[in-house]
């Protein structure tokens, strides 16, 4: 019986200051965008008492009209997008069910927010120690930063499941799961 192994590793990104202040807005326009929905749903269920709307699909439907109204939101990739919608989902779950805190707004100066790439072909691309992230678009043009990776990922034998960049004490890293 063949067992699936997933772990993770974890690479630092090495950034001008411009792709940090790059990443950094991508983060604040995720929190702001958490808590744009967040809103939604408190509203949606204090006018009709209706928990529909936390539906992962409910809630990623809501995006679309959301970013035609932000526009400043289409400068974000979509893997990152949508999977704001998963992690207030998330977030709920836990409050309903595990007897968690009720959802709090984010703080874009006290929590930075991650962009989650789901799809190991989409988004990000690597060569060797080079890398490419794809971010939104920008009046129909492909936003994108390329930076180094400070050592290579360790692929042998390995697939690339997905990506998540992260930023820890002032440093971002490139979280990649391998299976």
């Amino acid at each position: 019986m063949n067992k699936t192994i997933l772990f993770n590793q974890k690479i630092e990104l090495l950034l001008s200051n411009e792709d940090k202040f790059i990443l950094d807005s991508q983060s604040k326009m995720l929190n702001y965008l958490y808590n744009y929905l967040l809103e939604l749903v408190i509203k949606e269920y204090k006018e009709n008492k209706n928990t529909k709307i936390l539906n992962s699909y409910n809630l990623r439907n809501l995006i679309p009209p959301i970013k035609q109204e932000k526009k400043f939101l289409n400068t974000i990739h979509s893997s990152p997008v949508k999977n704001v919608a998963f992690r207030l989902k998330q977030s709920f779950i836990n409050f309903f069910k595990e007897n968690a805190k009720f959802p709090k707004y984010r703080s874009w100066k006290l929590k930075w927010f991650s962009l989650y790439y789901d799809e190991p072909n989409k988004g990000i691309k690597i060569n060797d120690k080079k890398i490419k992230i794809t971010l939104g678009k920008n009046e129909d043009k492909q936003l994108y930063i390329n930076c180094l990776l400070k050592e290579a990922i360790n692929n042998d034998n390995t697939i690339i499941k997905n990506y998540r960049i992260v930023k820890e004490r002032n440093k971002y890293y490139l979280i990649v799961c391998l299976e």
